[in-house]
């Protein structure tokens, strides 16, 4: 191959069964299903064999998903972290046999903000 460029790309092929897929959606509908259109969100999670004692705490990122290595047929326990400032739409915790999806969904809260103050100048806004 005396002047000739050659690629080679490696991969790792996971047996069948040895996954935990987990995702996050923002419920805007707050039906507690993922519809077509609803964003995947950041969000943290944790997960770990059932029964074990250390958890596994991990960030989904930009695309609200995680793939997370298994062992194929055991039993996993998946959550997410609760955020005060959404509201879960589904079960916060889900026990799951290994392959499995997990989806989460939350609704973010709206927010309500009130000012008062004393209007000296009767201009209708805070002055410094």
């Amino acid at each position: 191959m005396d002047g000739e460029t050659c690629v080679v790309t490696l991969t790792e092929t996971l047996p069948a069964g040895t996954q935990l897929v987990i995702k996050k959606f923002s419920d805007r509908n707050r039906n507690g299903v993922y519809d077509g259109g609803e964003e995947f969100i950041d969000w943290t999670v944790r997960y770990r064999e059932l029964g074990a004692a250390d958890w596994i705490t991990e960030t989904l990122g930009a695309d609200g998903a995680l793939t997370a290595p298994a062992d194929s047929d055991k039993l996993y326990e998946v959550c997410e972290i609760a955020n005060p400032d959404w509201l879960a739409t589904t079960a916060t915790c889900y026990q799951v046999q290994a392959p499995a999806t997990v989806v989460f969904g939350n609704v973010l809260l709206p927010s309500l903000l009130i000012e008062k103050y004393h209007d000296l100048n009767g201009n209708g806004q805070p002055d410094a």
